[in-house]
């Protein structure tokens, strides 16, 4: 009758909404090299608490190339995450954390050659989600994840997770998308939608 067991415990497979970091939950959806950069998507994040609240656990999963790319170091890099990661735990929105720091493409100036290879965990590739799913028990049934690239659909349907697309920090598809007739996601409140069924 514990909440804890029940958060806990690998008996009860849990409900999960997972996010792509850039252009999602950060409405920057660039090249983030610099702490400055970052705005929030305060809108979002509400819904991410109020989902928390109601059991569903919340998780970002990203690819970050930037240190393997050369265009920022290691140390630099771990202060924005930690620091995205803190301001969202504050907030009690955030569950965990996964990021993939390879880039498989070679030739850029002060690029890092240790993370300059094919990964399996840099979307569209599945292990990041693998591990997410495992670590944390989801409920792939109940478990929708949303990304602002088709990489990140691709990933997610691959794990038989239901995915959408949507840019929030513009309020559009991206530019050079070729998702028509994948899911979208148009508003944030389509998101309670989604897990309206769970909560109630």
């Amino acid at each position: 009758k514990e909440k804890y067991f029940y958060r806990k415990s690998y008996l009860f497979p849990k409900p999960s909404l997972l996010l792509d970091r850039d252009g999602v939950v950060l409405k920057e959806d660039g090249y983030i090299i610099d702490q400055k950069q970052i705005i929030f998507n305060d809108e979002l994040i509400e819904v991410m608490r109020y989902l928390r609240g109601q059991g569903i656990l919340i998780g970002i999963i990203t690819n970050q190339p930037l240190v393997a790319q050369g265009r920022i170091n290691n140390f630099k890099h771990e202060l924005i995450k930690n620091y995205i990661i803190n301001y969202l735990a504050k907030l009690s929105a955030l569950d965990f954390y996964y990021e993939c720091k390879h880039h498989p493409e070679k030739g850029f100036k002060d690029e890092v050659p240790s993370l300059k290879y094919s990964c399996y965990c840099r979307k569209p590739k599945t292990g990041l989600l693998q591990r997410a799913i495992h670590e944390h028990n989801l409920d792939i049934d109940k478990t929708f994840f949303i990304g602002d690239k088709e990489t990140d659909y691709i990933a997610g349907e691959t794990c038989n997770i239901k995915s959408f697309i949507y840019q929030f920090s513009n309020n559009r598809l991206p530019k050079n998308s070729t998702s028509k007739g994948l899911n979208t996601i148009l508003e944030t409140k389509q998101i309670l939608q989604l897990f309206k069924s769970f909560y109630e």
